[in-house]
């Protein structure tokens, strides 16, 4: 016959360290430390690069990090990854930058009716998006086996990813 529990008893167990509640909220938690380290090294906006690809590479050993090694681990992957991303991350400024431009002097030019002028902004749109969308990720698994980054593999990978 069960041993009926006490209220305190069922809620003590509910609040273990080692109950599946709490480990969810450990994870919920760990992802919000993440989140939040990105947001502060993101406030320099030369610097958003590095903290992407750092973040993926600190995701990359998710279920190994607690909540007391996922801020070392994201800081100490963000200072591998400044020099290597911070060239593309410039670059990927500048071609949104460049589309942002071109976008604005169609849409004020009143030119969308325009195949001509639409069909290069779209195609080009779709290409920096999706170049842009794998190239942390990509940067980050490199960073997270321990090769270096080049920016033309990188460049040339992201944009194959993004095309399948």
């Amino acid at each position: 016959m069960k041993e009926k529990r006490s209220l305190w008893q069922t809620v003590a167990g509910f609040l273990k360290d080692t109950s599946p509640f709490m480990t969810k909220v450990e994870r919920v938690a760990l992802l919000a430390e993440l989140n939040l380290c990105l947001l502060l090294c993101s406030l320099p906006v030369v610097t958003a690069g590095a903290a992407l690809t750092a973040l993926h590479a600190t995701l990359l050993s998710f279920s190994a990090l607690t909540y007391g090694s996922a801020f070392k681990a994201f800081f100490r992957a963000f200072w591998k990854a400044v020099r290597s991303t911070l060239p593309l991350w410039l670059l990927t400024l500048a071609a949104t930058g460049a589309l942002g431009a071109g976008w604005y002097t169609v849409l004020v030019s009143q030119l969308t009716d325009h195949f001509s002028v639409m069909l290069p902004l779209l195609l080009s749109s779709a290409v920096v998006l999706f170049t842009a969308v794998w190239l942390y990720p990509l940067a980050a698994a490199q960073l997270y086996n321990g090769t270096a980054c080049r920016a033309k593999e990188l460049l040339s990978g992201a944009f194959l990813l993004g095309l399948k």
